[in-house]
């Protein structure tokens, strides 16, 4: 999902530390896929709001 340029113009920066042996990988995982490290940690933001939205089974909760 792209946000608008306008959307955009409101953000909140994170700053988190990873394991040196996970950057090399995970770049190339990024070229590969021709995504930005902000493209990717949006979704993987947006898809766990979304998952948490979601309705839980019995056995879930």
């Amino acid at each position: 999902m792209k946000l608008e340029q306008s959307e955009q113009t409101d953000v909140k920066t994170f700053s988190f530390q990873v394991p040196t042996e996970l950057v090399d990988p995970f770049k190339e995982y990024l070229r590969k896929r021709h995504l930005k490290q902000r493209e990717f940690f949006r979704d993987c933001i947006q898809r766990a709001i979304a998952e948490d939205a979601e309705p839980k089974t019995t056995e879930e909760q």
